[in-house]
């Protein structure tokens, strides 16, 4: 017998199912069989009215995979929903993004490591909205859905599901992805791994003395003017020479740094440029590096002495994922991670001798340890939520496996594969981009 499908007003929450269905009755007048009646407009609003209830317990879904705006790259934890009553655009400042924001829905679910996702109770019609969405980074698409019926979007040119997108409106006019910073280091250069990803439009500034890529200012004329630092989403410091050590001693980039990730800003640095975390006062709590004297590390509530890290010698590892999920995540890309959940990494220099955590108000997270000269296994990368509204990223290894960059093969002159530590930046790249878990 064929099924029939009626319209159904559900609970305006992001994620609801049968139980919500089943919790919202209403009267057709007509009959069960009547799939054309006109729901109580008292009992549910937008596009929640147009969920069909299916008959057998069937269900109106959609199923697909989402990738990195390179379309090679599967993008895990991003929200897929129905905007129930329109999509807000995002503040044009940083702003908390926290998950529960991310605006009413009519249904929502979240990929898997894989990239994955199946959305179940979809509202159907001629054009329905689908979002993509992980932190800024939003991908729509409009499409027709069928009630009571499995059905996928449509592919992208190249590939083998929806990507996000290379850059604002590429798309559709809410397509957008966060605005990024980027100062360039000596030794690192994670502005390659954003471009493998996909990504076209970040800014850089410059902190090696004019040498290339071109940049749009230095790094310090962007800490000091804390209104342009607050119009990126994510200001990310490569390892470079100890030339933050003095930027960051001014009594005004403390405070914007601070006030930048306070205000939901998220904060990636690497290797040497650790000064950029560990000077902040308020930050210094929940990281401790190893000093460079051998003495034992004395982890406080204030900032260490600038510099004193034991980072002049570099170390080899094979490092341990620590993370279930992103340890899937690498099993995706031959030849990353092996069966002990280990992975090469090169180049660490600085040593984390311990981390701090709030775990009500700052937690903080592990994704990577390993051995790291004579100290034993320590953690290599770190991430803290701050505030209930900012991220600070940390990892004691530069991108980069051969150590220095030379010139010539710098952005955008980027070597086309990823190395397996840049797997591991990439990942934390969607990480340190995604939403903020809700209070409680």
């Amino acid at each position: 017998m064929k099924s029939s499908a009626r319209l159904l007003c559900v609970a305006l929450l992001a994620g609801c199912g049968s139980a919500a269905r089943n919790n919202n009755p209403i009267t057709d007048g007509g009959g069960s069989g009547n799939p054309d009646f006109v729901p109580n407009p008292q009992m549910c609003v937008g596009l929640q009215c147009q969920i069909a209830q299916c008959d057998n317990g069937g269900d109106t879904t959609l199923s697909g995979r989402l990738f990195a705006p390179n379309g090679a790259d599967p993008v895990p934890n991003a929200f897929v929903y129905v905007p129930n009553l329109g999509l807000p655009e995002f503040p044009t400042t940083v702003s908390c993004d926290l998950c529960g924001d991310i605006g009413a829905a009519a249904t929502s679910t979240q990929t898997a490591y894989d990239g994955t996702f199946t959305l179940k109770t979809v509202p159907s019609g001629d054009s329905i909205p689908i979002v993509f969405q992980l932190g800024r980074f939003r991908r729509v698409i409009n499409m027709p859905i069928a009630p009571c019926a499995a059905q996928s979007p449509a592919k992208d040119p190249n590939v083998d599901g929806v990507r996000l997108p290379h850059h604002d409106a590429e798309l559709d006019a809410h397509d957008s992805i966060p605005r990024i910073a980027i100062a360039t280091g000596d030794w690192d250069q994670i502005e390659c791994v954003l471009k493998r990803m996909g990504l076209d439009r970040f800014d850089l500034y410059d902190d090696r003395g004019g040498a290339p890529p071109p940049t749009v200012g230095t790094l310090q004329q962007l800490l000091t003017d804390s209104q342009k630092l607050q119009g990126y989403n994510i200001l990310v410091v490569n390892c470079t020479q100890n030339q933050f050590e003095s930027i960051v001693a001014q009594a005004n980039v403390k405070q914007n740094l601070h006030d930048y990730v306070a205000k939901g800003g998220r904060l990636y640095a690497t290797d040497w440029a650790y000064d950029v975390v560990n000077q902040i006062p308020e930050f210094a709590s929940f990281f401790c590096f190893q000093p460079d004297s051998g003495a034992a590390a004395m982890c406080s509530m204030n900032p260490q002495t600038p510099g004193v890290a034991d980072s002049f010698d570099a170390y080899n590892n094979n490092a341990t994922i620590v993370d279930p999920q992103l340890a899937e995540w690498l099993t995706l890309f031959p030849g990353v991670i092996d069966n002990q959940k280990q992975v090469s990494v090169q180049y660490s220099f600085v040593v984390l001798s311990g981390v701090a955590s709030d775990m009500m108000s700052f937690p903080t997270k592990v994704w990577v340890q390993g051995p790291a000269k004579s100290y034993g296994t320590k953690p290599m990368t770190v991430t803290f939520d701050y505030m209930q509204c900012g991220r600070v990223h940390f990892s004691t290894y530069n991108t980069e496996p051969n150590g220095f960059v030379p010139d010539q093969t710098r952005f955008p002159n980027c070597v086309t594969d990823f190395s397996p530590q840049e797997r591991i930046l990439e990942y934390l790249m969607f990480e340190i981009a995604s939403c903020i878990p809700n209070p409680g």
